[in-house]
């Protein structure tokens, strides 16, 4: 295996690698510091960069999170819209969600 310098494969300020690229360096820090052949200089330095990635990948699963519940919210009924009205209306009527109606008569559900 051969071993990697701190600075290599790192994203400029500028520019956030995405979730698989930031969690694929994690990943190959975790095996390096694990493998524990290093000096301690470059053990620290993979440490701190680690937590930085770390970091970075929770702030993305937080982000695609919020994304995804305000995907789910934007499906849901709106207060005073057609559906939650007439759902409110079985309630306040219970006899009217025993039936179906037709044109031509009331039929048991």
């Amino acid at each position: 295996m051969s071993k990697t310098s701190p600075g290599e494969q790192t994203v400029p300020h500028e520019q956030k690698p995405t979730f698989e690229k930031a969690l694929e360096r994690l990943e190959k820090l975790v095996e390096l510091l694990d493998d524990g052949n290093i000096p301690l200089a470059d053990a620290l330095a993979f440490f701190k960069e680690g937590n930085a990635l770390a970091a970075t990948c929770r702030a993305l699963l937080d982000d695609a999170e919020r994304q995804v519940t305000e995907a789910f919210e934007g499906t849901r009924p709106q207060a005073g819209s057609s559906t939650e009205t007439e759902l409110n209306i079985n309630q306040e009527n219970p006899e009217s969600s025993q039936y179906f109606e037709t044109s031509e008569d009331r039929l048991p559900l």
